[in-house]
């Protein structure tokens, strides 16, 4: 299996879900997605989506994975997400649900 986050190490992964107080049984699955591309459950993207969504009480999986990705993102020229980065109408349309 190809690793897409070798700039990631174990140890930056847990102190990421620790600051966000992600519990230990929902990590392997975050780290199998961010590591190995593989999809979560649905109850575990359902959090992860949850700042996408509206919902206050998951907003913590939002905040994670966010910073995971400017973790990932650290080094690259390319930054996430972008200063200039403005979502589509069909994005928004499909936010405003």
């Amino acid at each position: 299996m190809k690793n897409y986050a070798p700039q990631l190490t174990r140890k930056q992964f847990h102190a990421i879900c620790d600051a966000h107080n992600i519990p230990a049984n929902d990590r392997p699955a975050i780290a199998g997605l961010v590591y190995y591309g593989k999809p979560v459950g649905q109850q575990l993207h359902g959090k992860l989506d949850g700042r996408w969504r509206r919902s206050r009480k998951n907003g913590e999986y939002a905040k994670c994975m966010v910073a995971l990705l400017a973790a990932l993102t650290a080094d690259s020229p390319h930054k996430f997400p972008p200063k200039d980065w403005q979502p589509t109408q069909e994005q928004l349309a499909r936010i405003r649900g």
